[in-house]
């Protein structure tokens, strides 16, 4: 039985976290043993939904001492800028990118950082985001899963996690070619696949009797309250429909902002549009999927996406959708065939598409056919790197 690490930011309501726990769902335990490493010890809103075989460990632990003597202390100290000493180095190192190394040392001389000591056959960073501790780790073989949409290039090769890795996984073509352009990636090590869905669990979920507005069209977006998702455009395309005479509609936005601070343009757009009776902020949804079945249209307003699970979800369950031109909505979605697409950052242009959508909802939903993920020739693709 070959035994496997996954290493991964945190196990809070998000797409790499449910990406994570749906594989681990479809996982053969007959051929391998499993390990997630979380990196945050208090963010695990759906460790309940990982299979009891599976073993979780987590690089930090709590030390409300040690935190209480340094962390404290040394926030107060900046504050006040007392120290002459302390407070530039800390400065620099936070902010400048200085002394990073030195900064990770110290966590781990405090034992506030913990890495396994044993040897996997096969080490998987589920979302680029930890994969600097996947490098730490010893492993026979490592895997980095590339899940933002967006490549970020990166100067410094000790950095690139291509250089150490013996595959990554790119979510789809696009992301492919940007990870072997920007990056020079060696495009033999890249492998292109997608997420795992539980089609029969999203279509028996979404049996659940919610509360649905009472309007005679329903559209929904659903996702993270962040920059990328870019939900400041619907206050902006809902007066689009309203300049068409369509009026009698709500559109629902299942999620919350990851910061306060994310939430802010949504809110101005709301009030500058004067749109609030038209849009609906129900927040995080633990089952978001009564409210995606019950929507004549999905949309997917997001400006970077590499596989974005709420528009597989919604074509699961048979919802026209309208999605952003990302990388991977280009993939997900023919154009006119199983769904709309209309251009990245433009609000017009949402709403007149949206607009043309609702003028010929009928014959598009007679058209629409629910589509199932073929989730044993995804899992196939896995074990073969394995």
């Amino acid at each position: 039985m070959k035994t496997l690490l996954f290493t991964t930011y945190d196990l809070n309501l998000n797409g790499a976290a449910l990406s994570l726990v749906n594989f681990l769902n479809h996982l053969d335990f007959e051929r391998y043993d499993a390990t997630v490493l979380v990196l945050k010890e208090h963010e695990k809103e759906i460790i309940d939904k990982i299979p009891k075989k599976v073993k979780i460990i987590y690089l930090y632990k709590e030390n409300p001492y040690f935190d209480a003597l340094f962390y404290k202390g040394l926030s107060k100290c900046i504050k006040e800028k007392k120290n002459n000493y302390i407070y530039p180095l800390f400065v620099n190192s936070v902010f400048k990118g200085i002394d990073t190394k030195l900064i990770r040392k110290w966590k781990i001389a405090t034992r506030r950082v913990y890495l396994p000591e044993e040897t996997f056959d096969v080490g998987v960073c589920f979302d680029e985001q930890s994969y600097w501790y996947l490098k730490k780790i010893n492993a026979k073989k490592k895997i980095v899963r590339y899940a933002y949409g967006e490549v970020v290039s990166m100067e410094d090769p000790n950095n690139k996690p291509y250089n150490f890795c013996d595959y990554v996984i790119a979510q789809c073509e696009g992301l492919k070619e940007d990870l072997a352009k920007k990056n020079k990636a060696d495009r033999e090590k890249i492998v292109v696949i997608h997420n795992i869905f539980d089609n029969d669990k999203i279509l028996e979920k979404a049996k659940e009797p919610v509360s649905l507005p009472n309007a005679k069209y329903i559209f929904s977006t659903c996702g993270r309250i962040v920059p990328i998702k870019r939900m400041e455009m619907i206050p902006y395309a809902v007066k689009i429909l309203l300049s068409k005479g369509i009026t009698d509609f709500k559109w629902l936005i299942i999620g919350s902002p990851e910061k306060e601070k994310f939430f802010t343009p949504l809110k101005n757009a709301i009030e500058e549009t004067g749109t609030g009776d038209y849009i609906e902020l129900l927040g995080a949804k633990e089952n978001p999927y009564p409210y995606i079945k019950g929507s004549d249209i999905y949309v997917q307003c997001s400006n970077v996406d590499a596989w974005p699970r709420s528009v597989m979800e919604a074509l699961i369950l048979g919802v026209p959708v309208l999605s952003t031109a990302t990388k991977g909505g280009v993939e997900q979605i023919e154009d006119g065939v199983n769904g709309f697409l209309t251009p990245i950052d433009d609000s017009t242009a949402l709403g007149e598409k949206l607009a043309f959508m609702v003028e010929h909802l009928e014959e598009i939903k007679n058209k629409q056919v629910p589509y199932r993920v073929d989730n044993k020739e995804i899992m196939e693709k896995y074990y073969k790197l394995f």
